[in-house]
């Protein structure tokens, strides 16, 4: 995908004041969402999208490799926390659920000179949680959480 494909599928959100662009992924619907920091360049965010999205297939791997050897054991507590406790995952299991994240965003700052995206995945086995990653395309993975939806 170009940036000017791109552009073309962003709609802007005005109630999180970003752009936002549904695509589809092993015929999976990805949100892909461009926040923009005040003072930062558009085009520097759709650009790093693009790229994003044709290296795709190995960030989606690496999201499922990251998640489940690393969020596993917090995902499982947040599952048996909430009253699930023989709903936990092997890391098998999470691996093969995590074969497309739920949405995508880039952030753009000012101050950096690599954008920061972060990968997040909702799926109801979940619990009412989700998996978040982020990184960069120079560094790799920087963060990862998984956070309540409520």
């Amino acid at each position: 995908m170009q940036p000017d494909e791109l552009k073309a599928c962003l709609v802007f959100d005005p109630h999180f004041e970003r752009w936002k662009a549904s695509l589809r992924h092993r015929n999976r619907e990805v949100f892909l969402y461009v926040d923009v920091d005040a003072g930062a360049d558009f085009d520097k965010g759709v650009t790093a999208a693009c790229d994003f999205w044709r290296q795709r297939q190995d960030w989606f791997r690496k999201f499922r490799e990251h998640a489940s050897r690393n969020m596993l054991e917090h995902l499982n507590a947040c599952i048996v926390a909430q009253g699930h406790p023989d709903e936990q995952f092997s890391a098998r299991a999470l691996w093969l659920l995590l074969r497309t994240p739920s949405e995508v965003e880039f952030r753009c700052m000012i101050d950096n000179t690599d954008s920061r995206f972060e990968m997040v995945a909702f799926h109801q086995r979940f619990y009412q949680h989700a998996l978040s990653v982020w990184a960069t395309h120079s560094d790799g993975f920087c963060e990862d959480d998984v956070y309540a939806l409520f």
